[in-house]
């Protein structure tokens, strides 16, 4: 076992030697306060945005123009955290301002964006939204996020007819689609059709 004194010494030696890492490592705790201090200041304006009797594209205009910046990483998280906090259509609407500033989405974001228009504006805005994407983001991510919406209202034919799109189209490549499918069945009572279909 080390000593205390030995270890004293180790430690001071490692001082020694790296005070630019040390200083480094510091500044990059401080970066990550702010930062998280910075996420929570905005969420709690977008969220509130409700009950204030505000908009969410004022909101992120005045922001913009208070110097406060706002990067795509940024929008995508607060996005996330409202529709799990359940604002989907708050949510939803910064990726509407996102879209009026060109900001470019991936399937990732497109696939987040389907499942809020479908829980605020129903599954047939969902498709309709899904139908007009561009074949480049017509991936596992936006394939996915419509199989779940047709497994959650329970639509069995839609949801199955996608699914057999998917694995056409080789999107299946995880356990997910078949959870949604199982998810459903569930869902309707029929446990059994699930897995007749499974074993076909």
């Amino acid at each position: 076992m080390y000593s205390v004194s030995r270890l004293a010494r180790r430690f001071c030696a490692t001082l020694a030697a790296s005070p630019a890492a040390i200083v480094g490592e510091a500044a990059d705790a401080i970066s990550t306060r702010k930062t998280a201090k910075k996420h929570r200041s905005v969420y709690k304006k977008l969220s509130n945005i409700g009950s204030r009797g505000g908009k969410m594209e004022e909101t992120l205009n005045k922001l913009n123009m208070e110097g406060i910046p706002i990067v795509k990483h940024d929008l995508v998280r607060y996005a996330k955290d409202l529709r799990k906090n359940r604002l989907p259509q708050r949510a939803l609407e910064v990726f509407e301002w996102m879209e009026k500033k060109e900001i470019a989405f991936t399937g990732s974001d497109h696939a987040i964006r389907l499942d809020l228009i479908a829980k605020t504006k129903g599954l047939e805005a969902a498709e309709n939204y899904f139908n007009t994407l561009d074949p480049s983001s017509k991936n596992r991510s936006s394939y996915g996020s419509l199989l779940n919406c047709y497994c959650v209202e329970r639509d069995e034919d839609k949801a199955k007819s996608h699914f057999d799109e998917m694995v056409n189209l080789n999107l299946v490549t995880n356990s997910l689609p078949f959870n949604n499918l199982m998810a459903m069945y569930l869902r309707l009572g029929q446990p059994e059709k699930y897995q007749h279909w499974l074993l076909k």
